[in-house]
């Protein structure tokens, strides 16, 4: 059970040493009952194997599985979403990943157009909060930001949505306090912000908003995430063929959903396909015509929450995904619509 207010600095520094001494103990344990079962484990019967690699499988986590164990039941080797995420966020920090140069909100567009993908007109970009004028049908968001931190839906001047809050406004001048609140509290890194058209499925009706967010693992989507975020934010989780299945995460939060249509798939697989990294989600706006591009996200919000299952079955995509990205490379796939725009880029920030 989470406490119910921030605990103070020591018990914070108490709490991560008690954690740290708990899991050292926890490891010891485990790595001297694995050892043992390895040496053990040649000499098991056929069923007996089974049901001791079904039992680890369960509820042992995958880095702890001995390498002799692995070698003797190629059942133990699996793929971790959370592992190979986090392994590749490290790197894209550090290497520019090509992933993360398509993490700006401004800089991606020109990618964009050039796949002929619609997506809403941008009015203002990379403006101060005082810059902005009061204006209906649109999104007033940060340059930089995730998870709808700072996000307002404009649909008129009387009816300001704030998802994140899951709060409405009632002015312009209510949501210019808002964007300095988030600012304040660290929500918004600075006030540099966007100003786009406010793309829905039916005019003015807040409440018909989807957001569809595809897991893409290099030309294959393998997850989609609905979102409704008014009046009360909801979510679906959809398999590549509109099935519904179930991640672990939002439980508490799930709906029936409006679900997927032919080629919303493909829309998102032909923009993957032109992306070199193994994976990243692409999201997009739900509008009368179809799907309409939001943003990218090369490390969605709280990746580590996906039940075991789902990972291990989203971490055999990244792996999957990573093998046919080398192929191609290797047999000489130059993905020229990428480096069109990032390579030109990359050139002019060297030269600056």
């Amino acid at each position: 059970m989470e406490p119910k207010k921030p605990l103070d600095e020591a018990a914070v520094l108490a709490l991560a040493t008690a954690c740290v001494e708990a899991q050292r103990a926890r490891s010891v344990l485990l790595r001297a009952e694995l050892a043992s079962i390895t040496k053990s484990f040649g000499r098991l019967g056929k069923d007996a194997r089974k049901t001791v690699i079904d039992e680890l499988r369960r509820v042992v986590p995958w880095d702890e599985i001995p390498e002799r164990l692995m070698r003797q039941s190629r059942r133990l080797v699996r793929g971790s979403f959370r592992a190979s995420l986090t392994a590749r966020s490290l790197r894209g920090s550090r290497t520019h990943a090509p992933e993360w140069l398509l993490n700006s909100k401004v800089h991606c567009l020109p990618f964009i157009d050039r796949l002929e993908i619609p997506r809403p007109q941008v009015l203002l970009s990379e403006v101060s909060s005082g810059s902005l004028q009061p204006t209906a049908g649109v999104v007033v968001k940060p340059v930089r930001g995730a998870g709808s931190r700072g996000v307002f839906l404009v649909p008129s001047l009387v009816e300001i949505f704030q998802p994140k809050a899951e709060k409405t406004l009632h002015s312009w001048e209510e949501m210019l306090v808002a964007m300095r609140q988030a600012l304040k509290a660290g929500d918004v890194s600075s006030d540099s912000w966007i100003m786009e058209e406010l793309i829905l499925p039916e005019h003015g009706s807040l409440n018909s908003g989807r957001d569809f967010k595809f897991y893409s693992f290099y030309g294959r989507v393998e997850l989609v995430l609905e979102i409704q975020r008014n009046p009360e934010i909801r979510y679906a989780w959809w398999d590549r063929k509109g099935r519904r299945v179930d991640t672990g995460k939002y439980s508490d939060k799930l709906m029936t959903g409006s679900g997927l249509v032919p080629g919303d798939v493909e829309t998102a697989e032909r923009v993957s396909y032109e992306i070199p990294a193994p994976f990243i989600r692409i999201d997009f706006l739900r509008s009368a015509n179809g799907l309409v591009f939001g943003e990218f996200t090369p490390r969605p919000g709280n990746y580590h929450k996906f039940n075991r299952s789902t990972d291990e079955r989203l971490g055999r995509s990244f792996a999957n995904a990573e093998g046919r990205l080398v192929a191609d490379l290797l047999n000489g796939k130059r993905f020229d619509t990428f480096r069109s725009q990032f390579l030109v880029d990359a050139a002019a920030s060297r030269v600056s």
